[in-house]
């Protein structure tokens, strides 16, 4: 009989840690850096942990919240540049500008799980985000071009590296001249950041030099990619010639 009872109990004891749960925890990922691109929205930044949840017993239930990290207050526009705040890994997107100076921020999630238990974690995050705005062209002389380019965001100061530098005053400025004479060529640009963040935008600017029958000498300029609309810049007079455009496709 007394070997019946240790063997019961040692049973229960085995079952009891067996139903035991682990408790549940929250992971809201490493503090990290995020640079996005805003001229390539599809590069978002994913936040959490791998996992976010564990331990506790699912189903969980998860919310995020925003905090200015120099002032400890809500971002109130958080939700705008989320994916979705209930969910466990969502995304940062850039669809409005940061509005915080330092841009520095505490991401924090809290997580309830089916026995409504809370866990709570948060994450330091730097986000630096990039756009580069429409293009505009100052004619130096009749074979010159400045490029005027409208840059947004980043963490002061910038670098520049233009590709390729054939025909470039300085490929290492934000405005280059570029030399129109007998060069045909798109340019691309990446911008790097005082966090170390890089932002390329490739093919920019195409840049061509026109020399057809009646056109005088001169440059057309247009922005890369075009989507819907676009503006083509002419230095010559368009009078009795004949102008085709075409897509990558031909």
């Amino acid at each position: 009989m007394k070997k019946i009872q240790i063997t019961l109990l040692l049973l229960f004891t085995i079952v009891s840690i067996l139903n035991a749960q682990v408790p549940l925890k929250a992971n809201a990922g490493n503090d990290t850096l995020l640079c996005i691109n805003g001229n390539n929205l599809q590069f978002s930044n994913m936040i959490g942990g791998n996992p976010t949840a564990s331990g506790g017993k699912a189903p969980y239930k998860y919310s995020w919240e925003m905090y200015k990290k120099s002032t400890h207050k809500i971002v109130s526009y958080f939700k705008h540049i989320i994916s979705d705040s209930t969910i466990s890994n969502p995304l940062v997107m850039n669809l409005v500008p940061l509005q915080d100076t330092s841009n520095e921020f505490v991401f924090k999630v809290t997580i309830i799980d089916a026995n409504d238990s809370i866990a709570i974690d948060s994450s330091n995050i730097k986000i630096s985000i990039n756009t580069i705005g429409d293009l505009m062209y100052g004619y130096a002389n009749s074979d010159s071009l400045k490029i005027e380019t409208m840059i947004e965001g980043g963490i002061p100061p910038l670098s520049y590296s233009w590709t390729p530098t054939i025909g470039l005053s300085n490929p290492y400025i934000q405005n280059p001249t570029a030399n129109g004479k007998d060069v045909n060529v798109i340019y691309s640009l990446e911008i790097t950041d005082a966090w170390g963040c890089k932002f390329y935008n490739p093919n920019l600017v195409t840049i061509t030099a026109i020399k057809n029958g009646d056109l005088n000498t001169g440059f057309v300029t247009f922005k890369n990619p075009i989507l819907n609309s676009g503006t083509m810049n002419f230095t010559s007079d368009l009078v009795g010639s004949l102008l085709r455009v075409y897509s990558i496709g031909g």
